[in-house]
């Protein structure tokens, strides 16, 4: 089962020889498991037909703003309501013009704009069209209207020139929509990786180096990505596209990979050492191709290569490190003593012989907290295990301190008056009503009442939750009209309290009174893992009351 199996995506097509594209992406997105539907603008069908979308999504096409054959004659609606994503590929310069500015003319741009889900569109047009102003200043617009863009790249163009503005090509479209759904456990983090092996000269012909594919570093870079890190790749030499994304600084030697990491691990929140770096080189590497002799053999002498990882983790404010080690033989042992020896907070270990080459390996990770196994799998389910594991022991270590959160003050008279905690152990901030004068809630009534601020937490690993405060609830029967108000990380807007008075009198509520509290917690996004039946556990099924009342 993929990532993304089972997922809703409604596949727009308009006009462009890049529709050719279109159909091996539905290719894959059928492959992986997806729910798929497609929509074709008239021009559309000029270069691939629906008969072709049709047969591979196993669905009907829609081209018509007036099909009878959809209820209530409502495509617009009746199209996207069930969908998780709507993605426009080719998306020409014409209709990203149209999204901009918001015009519904046919059945696709009318569905754009009656959507209710996420836009993701893959432009595809001449270079000259893409660096026209007025594409630079739709897409802009696009941008930060919230839609989301996979490329364009540069390259060859179907009329015979060169530039930016061709589409992606299928894969790389597919590896976006697959990073859209993954949780974004890591946003705002910049994460270091290295990859792959190093290549240490004996002469200009022959050299020192291993099996590494990179396979493994680049499906950790691929998932630190996916889960919305900002990730730069320092990678030895390797037959491996740079994942979607990814910055990559290429290198050979082991000297190379040490000073690009140096270079770029100063803006690192997290470094992770995955590549098999040469633990020896030559000393002196001959400047010509060394013949053959009469003396049967050749003696190479060897120094000890820098210790990139010990390095990083020694600096005086070291990112959070993550090392890999692949052993032969007694994993547990080697890789006990090697996260000891490096001083590091987690070390991911694997047997050698089933790794190097592979699309599957078998993990298992080190902390202070012991020993996790990551199981048997795909590199790319890995690494994302990988990185839930690393979010989460970051969560830890950062719930542990003190968080600043970024607010806008909305109400003046809140200017240095901010919502502050009660006692040095308390757990909710109090909430004012900024009110312009005395509300009197009769009982059974609800409002809602500005607060005067707006927080942005950012973080996906954190959430806001608004409460009751208690002292109202139990003397005045003032509670919250949603029982509970949750403030997701990336809400901006103010905060707005429902106040209901469910108690048997009226209540006043007085401009800048305490009304309720924010309490800021933890959260952990999570993904389906359907199985068709659970590990037998005590408790089984057991709802309301199974446990009884004692």
């Amino acid at each position: 089962m993929t990532s993304i199996a089972g997922k809703r995506i409604l596949l727009g097509l308009t006009g462009g020889i890049a529709a050719y594209k279109s159909a091996e992406l539905a290719r894959l997105l059928i492959k992986s498991g997806c729910d798929l539907r497609v929509v074709m603008t008239a021009s559309a069908t000029r270069f691939i037909t629906p008969v072709t979308m049709q047969a591979l999504s196993g669905k009907p096409v829609h081209t018509d703003l007036w099909d009878a054959s959809i209820p209530d004659n409502m495509g617009h609606i009746e199209l996207s309501r069930d969908r998780e994503l709507l993605v426009i590929a080719p998306a020409s310069a014409d209709f990203l013009a149209k999204v901009a500015h918001g015009l519904a003319d046919d059945l696709l741009s009318t569905l754009c704009l009656a959507r209710d889900c996420p836009l993701m569109v893959a432009p595809a047009m001449n270079r000259q069209m893409w660096d026209n102003p007025a594409t630079r200043r739709n897409a802009r617009q696009l941008a930060a209207d919230g839609v989301l863009f996979a490329g364009p790249a540069a390259g060859e163009q179907a009329c015979g020139e060169t530039g930016m503005g061709r589409m992606l090509e299928a894969e790389a479209i597919f590896e976006e929509i697959e990073a859209f759904f993954q949780p974004k456990l890591l946003a705002g983090k910049r994460v270091l990786i290295t990859a792959g092996p190093t290549v240490e000269p004996i002469d200009p012909v022959r050299a020192i180096t291993n099996a590494s594919s990179g396979k493994m570093g680049y499906a950790v870079a691929k998932a630190a990505r996916e889960a919305g890190a900002s990730v730069t790749l320092v990678s030895g030499p390797t037959a491996l596209a740079t994942p979607a994304g990814v910055a990559r600084v290429d290198v050979k030697s082991a000297a190379q990979m040490f000073s690009a990491v140096k270079r770029e691990v100063g803006a690192a929140d997290i470094f992770i050492s995955v590549a098999a770096v040469a633990d020896y080189r030559a000393a002196n590497p001959a400047g010509q191709k060394i013949k053959k002799g009469a003396k049967k053999g050749m003696t190479v002498e060897l120094v000890e290569n820098p210790d990139i990882l010990a390095h990083v983790a020694g600096l005086t404010k070291p990112p959070f490190c993550v090392g890999f080690a692949a052993e032969s033989e007694k994993l547990l042992v080697h890789a006990r003593e090697k996260r000891a020896r490096k001083k590091i907070p987690l070390l991911a270990a694997n047997l050698a012989q089933e790794a190097l080459g592979a699309d599957e390996n078998a993990i298992t990770l080190f902390d202070d907290a012991g020993e996790h196994a990551l199981g048997r799998g795909a590199k790319i389910e890995l690494a994302r295990r990988l990185v839930a594991h690393v979010a989460g022991m970051l969560g830890k270590t950062q719930a542990l301190r003190m968080r600043r959160l970024d607010v806008r003050v909305l109400d003046a008279r809140l200017q240095g008056n901010l919502p502050q905690y009660g006692t040095p152990g308390a757990a909710g901030l109090d909430l004012r009503a900024c009110l312009d004068a005395p509300l009197e809630l009769r009982p059974g009534d609800s409002q809602l009442v500005p607060s005067g601020i707006a927080i942005h937490i950012g973080d996906p690993g954190y959430a806001a939750i608004v409460l009751p405060r208690s002292g109202l609830g139990a003397k005045h029967g003032i509670v919250l009209g949603n029982l509970v108000g949750l403030i997701d990380s990336d809400y901006q807007g103010q905060i707005f309290v429902s106040v209901w008075n469910r108690g048997q009198a009226a209540f006043t509520i007085n401009p800048l009174e305490r009304i309720a509290q924010l309490v800021v917690v933890p959260v952990a996004q999570v993904e389906w893992n359907v199985v068709e039946a659970f590990e037998a556990s005590t408790r089984g099924a057991g709802g309301f009351g199974s446990t009884g009342k004692a």
